[in-house]
């Protein structure tokens, strides 16, 4: 009788943990495509201050409520004024990592510029698919802020 309910108890909680790894293991909510703009205020090492089209590509590990950002590319085209013809080079950027806790729905990583190497940190809280109220910082030095969405595309 006892090996009979330790089978049953062990059945019910195989069970229980099937279902609920539908809800661990799912898949992030916060997207993985953005577009928006930046607006560097002062140089962050060698990437020039002014305003930018931001391109940001994540990719995700969800688990437990946190995502862990493994990956992904930061692209920041200068924005053109009225005029003017394009021809300058988008600054690229590798994400080394980073996090979205969805408990407060804030979003941060960091990214190493391709050419020279400066890592900028990205952080902000996603609200309705979008960051309205990103910060972007140098080492100890807040440079620029930025606001992205989500591309559905």
């Amino acid at each position: 009788m006892k090996k009979r309910g330790l089978g049953v108890l062990i059945a019910v909680l195989a069970l229980v943990f099937v279902i609920s790894s539908c809800v661990l293991f799912k898949g992030t909510p916060v997207g993985k495509k953005w577009k928006g703009t930046v607006n560097l205020t002062t140089a962050a090492g060698q990437v020039a201050a002014g305003p930018y089209n931001v391109s940001i590509t994540l990719e995700f590990e969800w688990l437990f409520g946190n995502s862990k950002i493994i990956g992904g590319q930061v692209t920041l085209t200068p924005a053109l004024a009225a005029g003017k013809r394009a021809g300058a080079e988008p600054y690229k950027f590798n994400i080394t990592g980073g996090e979205y806790a969805e408990a407060d729905t804030t979003l941060s990583f960091k990214a190493k510029e391709v050419d020279t190497k400066d890592i900028l940190d990205f952080t902000g809280k996603v609200v309705e698919k979008a960051i309205s109220n990103g910060v972007i910082t140098f080492g100890v030095l807040t440079v620029g802020s930025f606001a992205i969405s989500e591309q559905t595309s």
